[in-house]
């Protein structure tokens, strides 16, 4: 079994566990205005709060719209496709006709769309967010996109006089939908501090990596490790499945495999100690041998091969010696 699941280990001791900072929740959203009396009515209190616009209602961007609103702040939304804005309007939120009418109505807006040319184009393009936003106002991307989008973008908006900060998140629908999501940011940290109480309202923790799209490299980075690990798994199970094994019994063996690996490995690969607990060339010895069982059984697994060849480079390169998560430094 051991031999099955060696190369899931090679990818998931690539991530390095970070101690994430937890901020303190705030059960209602902070007042723009200084002295503003608290009010009983709804409606007075709303008009003293940020007023949030949201671009992009999809399984995120539509989740956090939702729990902005439980939170009290009022919302605007747009989307491209008008529909999926539909369940947000029923429950207060307002649609904006444009990205334009929605920056005009808005003093902090977050993105949250496809790609760089998505973002480009709500922000930048004719019609866009900053075409009308006024002076001051933040934009706050919470999209999956290159360093390159998020450094060109930001310096376009701090040109108009508005502000800007990354912020991809971590978690997903349930996370976006229960307020839980966890905010990795970059940017000038006044801008971020200011906004502490919308990303306090839309999660549970913030992650400042400093330097504006330091967070874009690493929401990147995560999810490419996210992308890889679930392909080994399916190459794992595959291979089990060939064998007869039932898949959910020997899942919970991988999943347990991934929480130790990371456990065991995070603290070697953070101080660079490669002394030896499994050997690399023992590691090389398992993932031969699961080749050639995948071989036998006629079980394609080209991710694993690609691990193998790594530590086969390793190895000649003299660290079979060294235990096998010196991989991670290996180039």
């Amino acid at each position: 079994m051991f031999t099955i699941v060696s190369t899931f280990h090679v990818l998931v001791f690539l991530f390095v566990l970070v101690t994430i900072p937890k901020v303190q929740p705030v059960d209602a959203p902070v007042a723009v205005q200084a002295g503003a009396q608290c009010s009983s009515n709804s409606e007075g209190r709303k008009a003293n709060m940020k007023r949030v616009g949201v671009i992009g209602t999809g399984i995120m961007g539509g989740g956090m719209a939702e729990q902005l609103l439980r939170k009290g702040y009022p919302v605007v939304v747009w989307n491209r496709n008008a529909a999926k804005t539909q369940p947000l309007i029923a429950q207060g939120a307002k649609r904006a006709a444009s990205p334009a009418e929605l920056g005009a109505q808005s003093d902090v807006i977050f993105v949250v769309v496809r790609d760089d040319t998505a973002v480009r184009e709500v922000i930048l393009g004719r019609g866009g967010t900053l075409s009308k936003a006024r002076p001051g106002t933040t934009f706050i991307n919470s999209s999956t996109v290159t360093p390159v989008l998020v450094r060109e973008v930001g310096a376009a908006i701090e040109a108009r006089g508005c502000s800007f900060f990354d912020a991809p998140v971590t978690g997903s629908k349930a996370a976006a939908a229960s307020g839980k999501l966890g905010f990795i940011v970059s940017g000038r940290p006044e801008v971020i501090e200011a906004q502490m109480d919308v990303l306090n309202a839309l999660g549970q923790s913030v992650l400042n990596l400093g330097a504006l799209g330091n967070s874009a490299v690493f929401k990147l980075a995560n999810n490419q490790l996210a992308a890889t690990i679930i392909r080994a798994i399916g190459e794992s199970l595959a291979l089990c499945e060939s064998a007869g094994l039932k898949r959910e019994t020997v899942m919970e063996a991988l999943a347990g495999t991934a929480q130790r690996v990371c456990g065991l490995k995070k603290d070697k690969i953070i101080q660079r100690d490669w002394s030896t607990d499994f050997a690399l060339d023992l590691m090389l010895k398992d993932l031969n041998q699961a080749i050639e069982t995948a071989a036998l059984l006629k079980v394609p697994n080209p991710l694993i091969a690609a691990s193998r060849d790594i530590y086969q480079k390793a190895n000649d390169s003299g660290m079979g010696a060294l235990d096998f998560a010196v991989v991670a430094e290996h180039r």
